[in-house]
């Protein structure tokens, strides 16, 4: 017989299932495991997402988090982080501030209408690079897990999509071009189509788009990148 706390965690894994009889043992502690059947979502709507700094995340069907809360942003949190030496309390305590903000700004969503979420897969972007606190301690990692728990506990499922060149196409047209995105602002020079720029990330995200990693072959890279035919968008 083991006296158990409650928690809030233990009571909500009490509300889902069972409390099986068997307990994983380890030097310090006592594994507690639950069994429960897996919740699957009843909506139809598969949606892209698109993560960033100004809003944590924006969908493809004109959900965003909140950019502001009691006069505090994600920007606002990390310009806070990049101003303290690491390793002081005060660091430590905005790393804190930082986490809270993006875990209830992921809580806003409201995924009952969603069956599959096409997330941004971010991921060696300080490979090489010097990369200053300010990007250093984003938190996409923690946007990125927060988001697929979320979705876990709503029966959402989550597919981790490539990044690359999609905050640069148009949804509309097709057409990538790097000068297309101008920090917020997202213009098309071929169609002059106009819209966030996180926004429009999240709608190339919705769509089942081939692999852009052979554009990085094209001789013409640091000029602009040539349009994806549509015909091979629908194969």
């Amino acid at each position: 017989i083991i006296p158990i706390k409650q928690t809030k965690h233990s009571k909500k894994l009490a509300s889902k299932g069972l409390l099986l009889k068997s307990v994983l043992l380890s030097e310090n502690c006592a594994n507690l495991r639950y069994e429960y059947d897996p919740i699957i979502s009843q909506g139809s709507k598969t949606v892209g997402a698109d993560s960033g700094i100004s809003s944590v995340l924006t969908l493809s069907d004109g959900q965003t988090t909140a950019a502001d809360i009691h006069g505090h942003s994600l920007n606002s949190i990390l310009q806070k982080i990049s101003r303290k030496k690491k390793g002081s309390k005060s660091f430590h305590k905005a790393l804190t501030q930082r986490d809270n903000f993006i875990r209830w700004s992921v809580n806003q969503l409201n995924l009952n209408d969603i069956k599959q979420i096409n997330l941004e897969k971010v991921s060696n972007f300080r490979y090489k690079k010097h990369v200053n606190k300010f990007l250093n301690y984003s938190g996409e990692a923690l946007i990125r897990s927060k988001l697929i728990d979320f979705a876990e506990d709503c029966g959402v499922r989550i597919v981790l999509q490539n990044s690359a060149y999609r905050s640069q196409r148009c949804s509309r047209c097709g057409y990538v071009c790097g000068s297309n995105r101008k920090a917020k602002l997202f213009r098309c020079k071929s169609c002059s189509f106009s819209a966030d720029a996180d926004f429009n990330a999240s709608l190339n995200h919705e769509q089942n788009l081939p692999s852009a990693n052979w554009i990085r072959y094209c001789s013409d890279l640091k000029k602009k990148f040539k349009q994806f035919e549509h015909a091979v968008i629908a194969g």
